[in-house]
Protein backbone atom coordinates (compact mmCIF):
# COMPACT_ATOMS: atom_id res chain seq x y z
CA UNK A 1 0.00 0.00 0.00
CA UNK A 2 2.30 2.72 -1.32
CA UNK A 3 1.68 6.23 -2.61
CA UNK A 4 3.52 5.52 -5.89
CA UNK A 5 1.31 2.57 -6.71
CA UNK A 6 -1.79 4.61 -6.01
CA UNK A 7 -0.57 7.49 -8.20
CA UNK A 8 -0.14 5.03 -11.05
CA UNK A 9 -3.71 3.89 -10.53
CA UNK A 10 -4.86 7.51 -10.67
CA UNK A 11 -2.97 7.96 -13.96
CA UNK A 12 -4.62 4.90 -15.46
CA UNK A 13 -8.10 6.13 -14.54
CA UNK A 14 -7.56 9.71 -15.73
CA UNK A 15 -7.70 11.17 -12.23
CA UNK A 16 -4.15 12.53 -12.20
CA UNK A 17 -2.88 15.67 -13.92
CA UNK A 18 0.88 15.48 -14.57
CA UNK A 19 2.58 18.89 -14.95
CA UNK A 20 6.08 18.70 -16.43
CA UNK A 21 6.56 22.47 -16.62
CA UNK A 22 8.55 24.07 -13.80
CA UNK A 23 6.09 25.60 -11.29
CA UNK A 24 6.93 28.29 -8.68
CA UNK A 25 6.17 27.26 -5.10
CA UNK A 26 3.87 30.25 -4.58
CA UNK A 27 1.59 28.96 -7.37
CA UNK A 28 1.07 25.49 -5.87
CA UNK A 29 -1.84 26.34 -3.53
CA UNK A 30 -3.93 28.05 -6.21
CA UNK A 31 -3.35 25.27 -8.74
CA UNK A 32 -4.40 22.60 -6.24
CA UNK A 33 -7.52 24.61 -5.35
CA UNK A 34 -8.55 24.79 -9.02
CA UNK A 35 -9.52 21.11 -9.29
CA UNK A 36 -10.30 17.96 -7.34
CA UNK A 37 -7.98 15.95 -9.58
CA UNK A 38 -4.65 14.87 -8.18
CA UNK A 39 -1.82 17.07 -9.50
CA UNK A 40 1.73 15.78 -9.84
CA UNK A 41 4.24 18.64 -10.08
CA UNK A 42 7.27 17.06 -11.72
CA UNK A 43 9.45 20.16 -11.39
CA UNK A 44 9.10 22.62 -8.53
CA UNK A 45 11.16 25.79 -8.86
CA UNK A 46 14.42 25.75 -6.84
CA UNK A 47 13.80 22.16 -5.65
CA UNK A 48 14.90 18.77 -6.90
CA UNK A 49 11.94 16.95 -5.37
CA UNK A 50 8.57 16.49 -7.15
CA UNK A 51 5.39 17.40 -5.27
CA UNK A 52 1.95 15.80 -5.35
CA UNK A 53 -1.31 17.15 -3.94
CA UNK A 54 -5.06 16.48 -3.98
CA UNK A 55 -4.44 12.74 -3.60
CA UNK A 56 -7.63 12.37 -1.54
CA UNK A 57 -9.46 15.51 -2.71
CA UNK A 58 -12.52 13.65 -4.00
CA UNK A 59 -14.71 10.82 -2.83
CA UNK A 60 -13.95 9.28 -6.22
CA UNK A 61 -10.26 8.98 -5.32
CA UNK A 62 -10.94 7.55 -1.87
CA UNK A 63 -13.26 4.98 -3.42
CA UNK A 64 -10.47 4.08 -5.85
CA UNK A 65 -8.19 3.51 -2.86
CA UNK A 66 -10.73 1.03 -1.48
CA UNK A 67 -11.49 -0.48 -4.88
CA UNK A 68 -15.21 0.31 -4.67
CA UNK A 69 -17.84 2.80 -5.84
CA UNK A 70 -18.01 6.21 -4.05
CA UNK A 71 -21.32 5.40 -2.33
CA UNK A 72 -19.90 2.08 -1.05
CA UNK A 73 -16.91 3.44 0.89
CA UNK A 74 -18.49 2.90 4.31
CA UNK A 75 -19.36 -0.78 3.69
CA UNK A 76 -15.85 -1.30 2.23
CA UNK A 77 -14.31 0.28 5.33
CA UNK A 78 -16.38 -1.88 7.66
CA UNK A 79 -15.43 -5.01 5.70
CA UNK A 80 -11.73 -4.26 6.10
CA UNK A 81 -12.11 -3.65 9.83
CA UNK A 82 -13.39 -7.21 10.19
CA UNK A 83 -10.08 -8.61 8.95
CA UNK A 84 -7.30 -9.58 11.40
CA UNK A 85 -4.29 -7.23 11.40
CA UNK A 86 -0.89 -8.48 10.29
CA UNK A 87 2.36 -6.75 11.31
CA UNK A 88 5.77 -7.62 9.93
CA UNK A 89 9.11 -6.28 11.19
CA UNK A 90 11.73 -5.46 8.56
CA UNK A 91 15.26 -4.07 8.79
CA UNK A 92 15.47 -2.36 5.40
CA UNK A 93 13.09 -0.54 3.07
CA UNK A 94 13.24 2.00 0.20
CA UNK A 95 12.58 4.83 2.67
CA UNK A 96 16.08 4.17 4.11
CA UNK A 97 17.85 4.89 0.81
CA UNK A 98 19.02 8.28 2.09
CA UNK A 99 19.60 9.07 5.76
CA UNK A 100 20.37 12.51 7.19
CA UNK A 101 21.03 13.01 10.92
CA UNK A 102 22.43 15.77 13.12
CA UNK A 103 23.73 18.76 11.16
CA UNK A 104 22.73 17.10 7.88
CA UNK A 105 19.04 17.60 8.67
CA UNK A 106 17.72 20.46 6.53
CA UNK A 107 13.96 20.91 6.14
CA UNK A 108 14.46 23.61 3.51
CA UNK A 109 15.21 20.79 1.06
CA UNK A 110 11.51 19.98 1.17
CA UNK A 111 9.27 22.02 -1.20
CA UNK A 112 7.32 23.67 1.62
CA UNK A 113 4.75 26.12 0.27
CA UNK A 114 2.36 28.68 1.72
CA UNK A 115 -1.08 27.08 1.76
CA UNK A 116 -3.26 30.03 2.78
CA UNK A 117 -2.76 33.77 2.48
CA UNK A 118 -2.45 34.54 6.20
CA UNK A 119 -0.62 31.41 7.39
CA UNK A 120 2.24 32.17 9.75
CA UNK A 121 4.70 30.17 7.61
CA UNK A 122 4.80 27.29 5.14
CA UNK A 123 3.46 24.08 6.66
CA UNK A 124 3.94 20.36 6.26
CA UNK A 125 0.31 19.26 6.01
CA UNK A 126 0.24 15.66 4.82
CA UNK A 127 2.14 13.75 7.49
CA UNK A 128 0.88 10.88 9.61
CA UNK A 129 2.39 11.09 13.09
CA UNK A 130 3.36 7.99 15.05
CA UNK A 131 4.05 7.79 18.79
CA UNK A 132 4.21 5.00 21.34
CA UNK A 133 2.52 4.97 24.73
CA UNK A 134 4.94 3.21 27.11
CA UNK A 135 2.33 2.87 29.88
CA UNK A 136 -0.25 1.10 27.71
CA UNK A 137 2.23 -0.42 25.25
CA UNK A 138 0.43 0.77 22.14
CA UNK A 139 1.01 2.94 19.09
CA UNK A 140 -0.89 6.19 18.61
CA UNK A 141 -1.53 7.67 15.16
CA UNK A 142 -2.76 11.07 14.02
CA UNK A 143 -2.47 13.81 11.42
CA UNK A 144 -1.18 17.20 12.47
CA UNK A 145 0.20 20.21 10.68
CA UNK A 146 3.84 21.14 11.20
CA UNK A 147 4.88 24.81 10.97
CA UNK A 148 8.38 25.49 9.67
CA UNK A 149 10.58 27.17 12.29
CA UNK A 150 14.14 26.55 11.11
CA UNK A 151 16.19 23.91 9.33
CA UNK A 152 15.58 21.27 12.04
CA UNK A 153 12.63 22.53 14.08
CA UNK A 154 8.87 22.67 13.49
CA UNK A 155 5.92 23.81 15.54
CA UNK A 156 3.11 21.32 16.24
CA UNK A 157 -0.50 22.05 17.19
CA UNK A 158 -1.28 20.33 20.49
CA UNK A 159 -4.07 22.62 21.72
CA UNK A 160 -7.07 20.58 20.60
CA UNK A 161 -7.90 17.56 22.83
CA UNK A 162 -6.26 14.38 21.50
CA UNK A 163 -4.46 11.25 22.62
CA UNK A 164 -1.17 12.83 21.49
CA UNK A 165 -1.78 15.87 23.68
CA UNK A 166 -2.33 13.59 26.70
CA UNK A 167 0.85 11.63 25.90
CA UNK A 168 2.88 14.81 25.49
CA UNK A 169 1.63 16.49 28.67
CA UNK A 170 2.38 13.34 30.65
CA UNK A 171 5.88 13.18 29.18
CA UNK A 172 6.53 16.91 29.69
CA UNK A 173 5.35 16.68 33.30
CA UNK A 174 8.05 14.05 33.84
CA UNK A 175 10.63 16.34 32.22
CA UNK A 176 11.09 14.06 29.21
CA UNK A 177 10.73 14.86 25.50
CA UNK A 178 8.24 12.76 23.58
CA UNK A 179 9.67 10.75 20.68
CA UNK A 180 7.63 11.05 17.50
CA UNK A 181 7.94 10.20 13.79
CA UNK A 182 6.15 11.82 10.87
CA UNK A 183 5.43 9.81 7.72
CA UNK A 184 5.29 11.82 4.48
CA UNK A 185 4.20 10.59 1.07
CA UNK A 186 1.68 7.91 2.05
CA UNK A 187 -1.33 6.09 0.61
CA UNK A 188 -4.62 7.93 1.38
CA UNK A 189 -5.86 5.00 3.47
CA UNK A 190 -2.96 5.65 5.83
CA UNK A 191 -4.22 9.18 6.32
CA UNK A 192 -7.76 7.92 6.81
CA UNK A 193 -6.51 5.35 9.31
CA UNK A 194 -4.72 8.07 11.26
CA UNK A 195 -7.88 10.19 11.43
CA UNK A 196 -10.56 7.64 12.29
CA UNK A 197 -11.57 7.30 15.91
CA UNK A 198 -11.81 3.64 16.74
CA UNK A 199 -12.24 1.42 19.80
CA UNK A 200 -9.17 -0.51 18.64
CA UNK A 201 -6.65 0.31 21.36
CA UNK A 202 -3.50 -0.24 19.32
CA UNK A 203 -4.01 2.11 16.38
CA UNK A 204 -1.26 0.52 14.31
CA UNK A 205 -3.57 -2.53 14.12
CA UNK A 206 -6.26 -0.32 12.63
CA UNK A 207 -3.83 0.80 9.91
CA UNK A 208 -2.89 -2.83 9.25
CA UNK A 209 -6.56 -3.75 8.83
CA UNK A 210 -7.08 -0.95 6.31
CA UNK A 211 -3.97 -2.04 4.39
CA UNK A 212 -5.50 -5.42 3.69
CA UNK A 213 -1.99 -6.91 3.64
CA UNK A 214 0.89 -7.34 6.13
CA UNK A 215 2.00 -3.92 7.38
CA UNK A 216 5.79 -3.66 7.42
CA UNK A 217 7.35 -1.86 10.41
CA UNK A 218 10.89 -0.56 10.42
CA UNK A 219 12.95 0.90 13.31
CA UNK A 220 13.86 4.57 13.33
CA UNK A 221 17.47 5.78 13.29
CA UNK A 222 17.56 8.25 16.20
CA UNK A 223 14.53 7.41 18.34
CA UNK A 224 13.26 4.17 19.89
CA UNK A 225 10.23 3.72 17.65
CA UNK A 226 9.06 1.34 14.94
CA UNK A 227 7.01 2.91 12.15
CA UNK A 228 5.25 1.78 8.95
CA UNK A 229 7.90 1.51 6.25
CA UNK A 230 6.02 2.22 3.00
CA UNK A 231 6.45 6.02 3.09
CA UNK A 232 8.38 8.37 0.82
CA UNK A 233 9.95 10.34 3.68
CA UNK A 234 10.19 9.85 7.44
CA UNK A 235 10.94 12.73 9.82
CA UNK A 236 12.15 11.54 13.22
CA UNK A 237 12.06 13.87 16.18
CA UNK A 238 11.31 14.76 19.77
CA UNK A 239 8.69 17.14 21.12
CA UNK A 240 10.59 19.24 23.65
CA UNK A 241 9.64 18.93 27.31
CA UNK A 242 9.71 22.72 27.83
CA UNK A 243 5.99 22.91 27.14
CA UNK A 244 3.95 25.46 25.21
CA UNK A 245 6.74 27.91 24.49
CA UNK A 246 6.63 28.90 20.80
CA UNK A 247 4.04 30.77 18.76
CA UNK A 248 2.42 28.57 16.12
CA UNK A 249 -0.06 29.85 13.52
CA UNK A 250 -2.20 31.47 12.35
CA UNK A 251 -3.39 28.78 9.97
CA UNK A 252 -6.36 28.21 7.64
CA UNK A 253 -8.27 25.58 9.61
CA UNK A 254 -10.29 22.78 8.03
CA UNK A 255 -13.59 24.52 8.86
CA UNK A 256 -12.80 27.28 6.38
CA UNK A 257 -11.68 30.02 8.79
CA UNK A 258 -8.33 31.02 10.27
CA UNK A 259 -7.25 29.81 13.67
CA UNK A 260 -5.33 32.30 15.78
CA UNK A 261 -1.64 32.13 16.57
CA UNK A 262 -1.06 30.41 19.90
CA UNK A 263 1.72 28.92 21.96
CA UNK A 264 2.57 25.32 21.20
CA UNK A 265 5.46 22.90 21.77
CA UNK A 266 8.52 22.79 19.52
CA UNK A 267 9.66 19.62 17.73
CA UNK A 268 13.34 18.97 17.04
CA UNK A 269 13.80 16.90 13.88
CA UNK A 270 16.67 14.51 14.60
CA UNK A 271 16.71 12.57 11.32
CA UNK A 272 15.26 12.58 7.82
CA UNK A 273 15.20 9.33 5.86
CA UNK A 274 13.78 9.03 2.37
CA UNK A 275 13.72 7.08 -0.89
CA UNK A 276 15.82 7.79 -3.95
CA UNK A 277 14.04 10.70 -5.69
CA UNK A 278 11.31 10.93 -3.04
CA UNK A 279 7.90 12.46 -3.72
CA UNK A 280 6.84 15.24 -1.35
CA UNK A 281 3.13 15.18 -0.54
CA UNK A 282 0.97 18.19 0.31
CA UNK A 283 -2.54 17.82 1.71
CA UNK A 284 -5.10 20.53 0.96
CA UNK A 285 -6.80 22.04 4.00
CA UNK A 286 -9.40 24.83 3.99
CA UNK A 287 -9.89 27.40 1.23
CA UNK A 288 -12.80 28.67 -0.89
CA UNK A 289 -13.74 25.18 -2.21
CA UNK A 290 -13.97 23.08 0.92
CA UNK A 291 -15.49 20.07 -0.86
CA UNK A 292 -12.27 19.79 -2.89
CA UNK A 293 -9.98 19.71 0.14
CA UNK A 294 -8.50 16.47 1.33
CA UNK A 295 -9.22 17.12 4.99
CA UNK A 296 -12.91 17.61 4.23
CA UNK A 297 -13.11 14.41 2.19
CA UNK A 298 -11.14 12.30 4.67
CA UNK A 299 -12.91 13.79 7.70
CA UNK A 300 -16.28 13.09 6.07
CA UNK A 301 -15.43 9.37 5.82
CA UNK A 302 -14.17 9.38 9.40
CA UNK A 303 -17.40 10.98 10.64
CA UNK A 304 -19.55 8.58 8.64
CA UNK A 305 -17.82 5.65 10.32
CA UNK A 306 -18.35 7.13 13.81
CA UNK A 307 -22.00 7.96 13.08
CA UNK A 308 -22.67 4.50 11.69
CA UNK A 309 -21.33 2.87 14.85
CA UNK A 310 -23.60 5.12 16.94
CA UNK A 311 -26.65 4.35 14.77
CA UNK A 312 -26.07 0.60 15.08
CA UNK A 313 -26.87 0.89 18.79
CA UNK A 314 -29.69 3.43 18.43
CA UNK A 315 -32.03 2.05 15.74
CA UNK A 316 -33.05 -1.32 14.41
CA UNK A 317 -31.87 -0.91 10.82
CA UNK A 318 -29.56 1.92 9.73
CA UNK A 319 -29.10 1.97 5.94
CA UNK A 320 -26.51 4.61 5.01
CA UNK A 321 -24.68 7.70 6.27
CA UNK A 322 -23.28 10.66 4.36
CA UNK A 323 -21.40 13.74 5.52
CA UNK A 324 -21.28 16.31 2.67
CA UNK A 325 -17.61 17.36 2.61
CA UNK A 326 -18.33 21.06 2.04
CA UNK A 327 -20.04 21.12 5.46
CA UNK A 328 -16.75 19.97 7.05
CA UNK A 329 -18.33 17.14 9.09
CA UNK A 330 -20.68 19.37 11.15
CA UNK A 331 -23.68 18.34 8.98
CA UNK A 332 -24.71 14.73 8.40
CA UNK A 333 -27.55 12.84 6.71
CA UNK A 334 -28.56 9.29 7.56
CA UNK A 335 -31.13 6.96 6.03
CA UNK A 336 -32.86 4.35 8.17
CA UNK A 337 -35.52 1.72 7.61
CA UNK A 338 -38.04 2.52 10.33
CA UNK A 339 -39.23 -0.50 12.27
CA UNK A 340 -40.76 1.29 15.26
CA UNK A 341 -42.37 4.64 16.00
CA UNK A 342 -39.89 7.24 17.22
CA UNK A 343 -36.81 5.72 15.57
CA UNK A 344 -36.20 8.89 13.56
CA UNK A 345 -35.65 10.86 16.77
CA UNK A 346 -33.53 8.04 18.23
CA UNK A 347 -31.28 8.20 15.15
CA UNK A 348 -30.91 11.96 15.48
CA UNK A 349 -29.96 11.79 19.15
CA UNK A 350 -27.29 9.21 18.32
CA UNK A 351 -25.90 11.33 15.48
CA UNK A 352 -25.76 14.49 17.59
CA UNK A 353 -24.20 12.88 20.66
CA UNK A 354 -21.45 10.74 19.08
CA UNK A 355 -17.83 11.84 18.74
CA UNK A 356 -18.23 13.07 15.17
CA UNK A 357 -18.97 16.69 16.28
CA UNK A 358 -22.15 16.79 14.18
CA UNK A 359 -24.02 20.06 14.71
CA UNK A 360 -26.89 19.56 12.24
CA UNK A 361 -28.34 16.12 11.59
CA UNK A 362 -31.03 14.98 9.15
CA UNK A 363 -32.58 11.52 9.04
CA UNK A 364 -34.61 10.26 6.06
CA UNK A 365 -36.31 7.06 4.95
CA UNK A 366 -34.44 4.37 3.06
CA UNK A 367 -36.09 5.31 -0.25
CA UNK A 368 -34.13 8.58 -0.27
CA UNK A 369 -30.69 8.55 -1.89
CA UNK A 370 -28.73 10.52 0.70
CA UNK A 371 -25.91 11.14 -1.80
CA UNK A 372 -28.37 13.11 -3.96
CA UNK A 373 -28.86 16.50 -2.31
CA UNK A 374 -31.98 17.14 -4.41
CA UNK A 375 -33.70 14.07 -2.97
CA UNK A 376 -32.72 15.06 0.56
CA UNK A 377 -34.05 18.58 -0.02
CA UNK A 378 -37.28 17.05 -1.35
CA UNK A 379 -37.65 14.98 1.81
CA UNK A 380 -37.04 18.10 3.92
CA UNK A 381 -39.66 19.99 1.96
CA UNK A 382 -42.39 17.31 1.89
CA UNK A 383 -41.97 14.95 4.85
CA UNK A 384 -41.03 17.32 7.65
CA UNK A 385 -43.23 19.53 9.85
CA UNK A 386 -41.07 22.00 11.84
CA UNK A 387 -43.25 21.96 14.96
CA UNK A 388 -43.24 18.16 15.00
CA UNK A 389 -39.93 17.10 13.50
CA UNK A 390 -37.27 19.66 14.50
CA UNK A 391 -35.59 19.91 17.89
CA UNK A 392 -32.64 21.89 19.25
CA UNK A 393 -30.19 20.94 21.99
CA UNK A 394 -28.26 23.72 23.73
CA UNK A 395 -24.95 23.90 25.62
CA UNK A 396 -23.41 20.83 24.00
CA UNK A 397 -19.68 20.04 23.70
CA UNK A 398 -18.16 21.14 20.40
CA UNK A 399 -14.97 21.86 18.50
CA UNK A 400 -13.54 25.28 19.46
CA UNK A 401 -12.58 25.77 15.79
CA UNK A 402 -16.23 26.28 14.75
CA UNK A 403 -16.26 29.92 13.50
CA UNK A 404 -19.96 30.29 14.36
CA UNK A 405 -19.22 30.11 18.11
CA UNK A 406 -19.16 33.50 19.81
CA UNK A 407 -18.78 32.38 23.44
CA UNK A 408 -16.18 30.61 25.54
CA UNK A 409 -14.07 29.15 26.75
CA UNK A 410 -15.47 26.73 27.72
CA UNK A 411 -16.80 26.25 24.19
CA UNK A 412 -20.30 24.88 23.68
CA UNK A 413 -22.74 24.87 20.80
CA UNK A 414 -26.39 24.26 20.05
CA UNK A 415 -27.32 21.31 17.83
CA UNK A 416 -30.31 20.69 15.60
CA UNK A 417 -31.98 17.47 14.56
CA UNK A 418 -34.46 17.22 11.68
CA UNK A 419 -36.60 14.12 11.26
CA UNK A 420 -37.52 14.04 7.56
CA UNK A 421 -38.89 10.52 7.63
CA UNK A 422 -42.52 9.66 6.85
CA UNK A 423 -44.82 9.39 9.87
CA UNK A 424 -44.59 5.82 11.11
CA UNK A 425 -47.01 3.56 9.25
CA UNK A 426 -47.69 6.03 6.41
CA UNK A 427 -47.85 4.54 2.93
CA UNK A 428 -44.87 5.35 0.75
CA UNK A 429 -47.03 5.79 -2.36
CA UNK A 430 -48.47 8.99 -0.97
CA UNK A 431 -45.05 10.55 -0.65
CA UNK A 432 -42.80 9.32 -3.43
CA UNK A 433 -43.37 9.68 -7.17
CA UNK A 434 -41.39 7.31 -9.39
CA UNK A 435 -40.70 7.23 -13.11
CA UNK A 436 -42.22 4.57 -15.36
CA UNK A 437 -39.98 1.49 -15.43
CA UNK A 438 -39.01 2.23 -19.03
CA UNK A 439 -36.34 4.62 -17.71
CA UNK A 440 -34.30 1.44 -17.17
CA UNK A 441 -33.20 1.82 -20.80
CA UNK A 442 -30.82 4.43 -19.38
CA UNK A 443 -29.24 1.80 -17.17
CA UNK A 444 -30.65 3.42 -14.05
CA UNK A 445 -28.56 6.56 -14.69
CA UNK A 446 -30.61 9.72 -15.15
CA UNK A 447 -27.75 11.65 -16.70
CA UNK A 448 -26.95 13.31 -19.99
CA UNK A 449 -24.16 10.79 -20.49
CA UNK A 450 -26.66 7.93 -20.16
CA UNK A 451 -28.94 9.66 -22.68
CA UNK A 452 -26.11 9.92 -25.22
CA UNK A 453 -25.24 6.25 -24.65
CA UNK A 454 -28.89 5.34 -25.22
CA UNK A 455 -29.06 7.26 -28.50
CA UNK A 456 -25.73 5.89 -29.73
CA UNK A 457 -26.85 2.31 -29.13
CA UNK A 458 -29.93 2.77 -31.42
CA UNK A 459 -32.15 0.60 -29.16
CA UNK A 460 -35.23 -1.20 -30.40
CA UNK A 461 -37.44 1.37 -28.62
CA UNK A 462 -36.48 3.89 -31.33
CA UNK A 463 -37.84 1.64 -34.10
CA UNK A 464 -41.29 2.47 -35.66
CA UNK A 465 -44.25 0.83 -33.88
CA UNK A 466 -45.68 -2.34 -35.44
CA UNK A 467 -49.15 -2.21 -33.89
CA UNK A 468 -50.77 0.63 -35.87
CA UNK A 469 -54.33 -0.54 -36.61
CA UNK A 470 -56.76 1.49 -34.47
CA UNK A 471 -59.58 -1.09 -34.56
CA UNK A 472 -57.24 -3.93 -33.58
CA UNK A 473 -55.75 -1.72 -30.88
CA UNK A 474 -59.19 -1.06 -29.37
CA UNK A 475 -59.87 -4.79 -29.26
CA UNK A 476 -56.55 -5.41 -27.51
CA UNK A 477 -57.37 -2.71 -24.91
CA UNK A 478 -60.77 -4.24 -24.17
CA UNK A 479 -59.18 -7.69 -23.92
CA UNK A 480 -56.66 -6.39 -21.38
CA UNK A 481 -59.38 -4.70 -19.30
CA UNK A 482 -61.36 -7.94 -19.29
CA UNK A 483 -58.64 -9.23 -16.91
CA UNK A 484 -59.18 -6.31 -14.51
CA UNK A 485 -58.63 -2.58 -14.14
CA UNK A 486 -55.42 -1.05 -15.48
CA UNK A 487 -53.32 2.08 -15.44
CA UNK A 488 -51.96 3.69 -18.57
CA UNK A 489 -48.62 2.09 -17.73
CA UNK A 490 -50.29 -1.33 -17.60
CA UNK A 491 -51.55 -0.78 -21.16
CA UNK A 492 -48.11 0.29 -22.37
CA UNK A 493 -46.60 -2.87 -20.90
CA UNK A 494 -49.36 -5.03 -22.44
CA UNK A 495 -48.97 -3.33 -25.85
CA UNK A 496 -45.22 -2.56 -26.10
CA UNK A 497 -45.18 -2.17 -29.90
CA UNK A 498 -48.21 0.10 -30.28
CA UNK A 499 -48.36 3.56 -31.80
CA UNK A 500 -48.96 5.63 -28.66
CA UNK A 501 -50.80 8.37 -30.59
CA UNK A 502 -53.26 5.73 -31.81
CA UNK A 503 -53.45 4.35 -28.28
CA UNK A 504 -54.63 7.74 -27.03
CA UNK A 505 -57.15 7.97 -29.90
CA UNK A 506 -58.47 4.50 -29.12
CA UNK A 507 -58.81 5.31 -25.42
CA UNK A 508 -60.63 8.52 -26.30
CA UNK A 509 -63.03 6.73 -28.66
CA UNK A 510 -63.73 3.92 -26.18
CA UNK A 511 -64.37 6.48 -23.43
CA UNK A 512 -66.69 8.54 -25.64
CA UNK A 513 -68.65 5.44 -26.64
CA UNK A 514 -69.06 4.51 -22.96
CA UNK A 515 -67.29 1.17 -23.33
CA UNK A 516 -64.57 2.06 -20.76
CA UNK A 517 -64.51 4.35 -17.72
CA UNK A 518 -62.38 5.19 -14.70
CA UNK A 519 -62.98 3.87 -11.20
CA UNK A 520 -62.61 5.80 -7.94
CA UNK A 521 -58.83 5.17 -7.94
CA UNK A 522 -58.51 6.63 -11.46
CA UNK A 523 -57.83 3.25 -13.07
CA UNK A 524 -59.30 2.27 -16.44
CA UNK A 525 -62.08 -0.36 -16.35
CA UNK A 526 -64.61 -1.82 -18.76
CA UNK A 527 -67.99 -0.15 -18.33
CA UNK A 528 -70.84 -2.37 -17.11
CA UNK A 529 -72.81 -3.83 -20.00
CA UNK A 530 -76.25 -2.28 -20.41
CA UNK A 531 -79.07 -4.82 -20.27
Amino acid sequence: MELRQFLQRLRETGNLLHLSKEIPLNHIAALLASTDRTIFFERVQHHDMPLVGNVAASRRNIALAFGCEPRDILPALRARLEQPPELKSVTDAPVKAQIATGDEVDLTRLPLHLQHEKDGAPYISACVDVTHDPEQGRWNLGMRRLMFQDRNHVGIDLVAPSDLMVLYQRSAAAGKPLEIAFLLGVHPLWQLGALIRTPIQNEIHFLAKLAGQPLELIPCETIDLQVPAAAEIILEGRIGAAGYTHMEGPYGEFLGAYGTARRNPLVEITAVTCRHQPIFQSTTISGPKLARTETSQLSAIRSEHVIWEALRHAVQEPVSVYCPPAATQVYAVAAIRKRFAGEGKNALLAMLSCKANVKQAVVVDDDIDIFDHERVEWALGTRMQPSRDVFILDDVRCSPLDPSITTGPPFTTSKMGIDATRPFGAKAERFAVALPPFHSVLGGRLTEEALLDYLAAAPEELAPPTLTDETHLAERILARLADGSATYLDLLEALPSCDQRLLLRSLGALTQSGRIQRDDAGRLTRAPQRS
